[in-house]
């Protein structure tokens, strides 16, 4: 596969929730979210994800599970983006990829992506989450499991429905603030 299939931008596009054509990006790293760790009770996986120029992290569905335990989806692989939505969680973006394809596997690692900063408020970030910590303790009372909600606004809760596959309608949907995107090239 060719490097001239990934474009400058493509990540601040996701993060961004912009509608791109033929949308490439190499994996640089797997991670493994246990369920415990994760608001769901499915083990997840989280990909360090490049255009060549900037790396985002972003969650894969975890229908798509399979492609990472079967070894489609590992380092260095190239991915076309098919469907994705991205999210503000606290002070965080957030990005899912909600429908990819492998379009092939490279043997090194192309261009020196740097890491594209996903806080809407650098500065203010670490007061948001310790006030939405403090805030789920006082009203749950201290217990080793993870918060189920988020921020407490309405685009959270419905980004926890779609985690858990409460949402309904085509392939562009709104949910919240964020809009499920499908890319403009669909096919293969």
């Amino acid at each position: 596969m060719s490097p001239r299939v990934l474009k400058r931008g493509t990540c601040r596009a996701l993060m961004c929730n912009d509608l791109l054509s033929n949308p490439y990006l190499q994996v640089l790293g797997v991670i493994s979210v246990p369920p415990a760790a994760s608001f769901t009770n499915a083990l997840e996986f989280q990909l360090k994800i490049s255009d060549g120029f900037e790396a985002i992290y972003a969650m894969l569905n975890p229908s798509l599970n399979y492609l990472v335990v079967a070894g489609r989806i590992k380092v260095h692989t190239i991915l076309a983006v098919r469907t994705f939505f991205a999210v503000e969680f606290c002070t965080l973006r957030i990005v899912r990829l909600e429908d990819v394809a492998v379009a092939g596997a490279a043997t090194r690692l192309y261009g020196q992506p740097t890491s594209l900063d996903i806080s809407l408020d650098p500065a203010n970030a670490a007061g948001q989450v310790m006030k939405f910590l403090l805030e789920d303790v006082c009203r749950n009372g201290f217990t080793t499991q993870l918060p189920l909600k988020g921020c407490s606004d309405r685009e959270d809760e419905d980004f926890f429905d779609t985690r858990n596959g409460k949402r309904e309608g085509g392939k562009d949907r709104q949910i919240g603030g964020a809009r499920l995107m499908s890319s403009a090239a669909d096919t293969f």
